[in-house]
């Protein structure tokens, strides 16, 4: 679940050194997330880019929109607010 932030969603990650010990983990900052909505045998892609200084996009087919966390994340389908 993402949280409304100035910045991408970040992750860590593990990083082992060569003889096994853990070394301190590397960090992940998000920049796209890719979405596949339908069947396994058909359906439709679409994606979200981060692009910096500029905030998230919904990129789909011929259309690029800017996309806001805050309220973007909520789907009215499933939402009960």
């Amino acid at each position: 679940v993402w949280t409304a932030a100035s910045s991408p969603p970040t992750s860590p990650a593990a990083k082992a050194s060569s003889d096994g010990a853990q070394e301190e983990p590397l960090l992940y900052h998000l920049r796209g997330v890719i979405v596949h909505k339908g069947e396994a045998s058909h359906g439709h892609y679409y994606c979200f880019m981060h692009k910096h200084g500029k905030g998230w996009f919904r990129i789909d087919d011929e259309t690029v929109t800017p996309f806001d966390l805050e309220t973007g994340l909520v789907d009215p389908k499933t939402s009960s607010s």
